[in-house]
């Protein structure tokens, strides 16, 4: 009874804290939408709160290593470098990106975690990232909405030369789609509504 509260409790923190992507400071002189711009919103708003569930990467590139994480505190043993190529690319912050350059070192285990990315190209622009050595919802991977700390995944290919495929699952959004089609889009838990957002 105690493990299955202490389980549910784990996996309803990401929908308390909410959105490391969703800064008060952003909002700030904004009006919120009407209650008939929620209703024509609610079907595009809904749908891509459902695209936002899942975050995928398939790109082409050389490196050696595996990244396995539940959340940014828990990562099971990770050691990687890799460059690619992004052949297509649809993550975390609804940013679509093609044909991009992506260098990433990490190495991790547990809530120790070192990563240092560099993402060149369309759809990408040219930005930087690190975090190290436990991750904090102020490190400026998550402020600027390229991370998400509460992800669960990772990235998987042949070493050395080869495809590779990064897959996420993003509870908050799970719990933004969720709060958004029960109460037809007033609750915004990521703050990503249109046309709010």
């Amino acid at each position: 009874m105690l493990r299955g509260a202490m389980l549910c409790s784990l996996l309803l923190l990401p929908a308390i804290v909410g959105c490391a992507s969703a800064p008060d400071s952003e909002n700030q002189g904004r009006q919120p939408p009407t209650c008939a711009q929620r209703l024509v919103w609610f079907f595009p708003d809904r749908g891509m709160d459902l695209l936002d569930v899942v975050s995928l990467e398939i790109s082409a590139g050389y490196g050696l290593g595996v990244k396995r994480r539940v959340t940014d505190w828990l990562h099971v043993p990770t050691l990687s470098a890799y460059r690619a190529w992004n052949l297509f690319s649809w993550n975390y912050g609804r940013r679509f990106a093609w044909f991009s350059e992506n260098e990433e070192y990490a190495a991790g285990l547990l809530p120790l975690y070192w990563y240092r990315s560099e993402f060149r190209g369309r759809g990408a622009g040219n930005q930087s990232f690190h975090a190290s050595p436990v991750a904090r919802l102020g490190d400026e991977i998550y402020k600027t909405g390229r991370g998400d700390p509460w992800a669960i995944g990772g990235y998987y290919g042949p070493p050395l030369l080869g495809p590779r495929i990064a897959i996420d699952l993003h509870p908050v959004e799970i719990a933004d789609f969720v709060a958004g089609l029960l109460t037809v889009g007033f609750i915004d838990i990521c703050n990503d509504d249109w046309p709010g957002s």
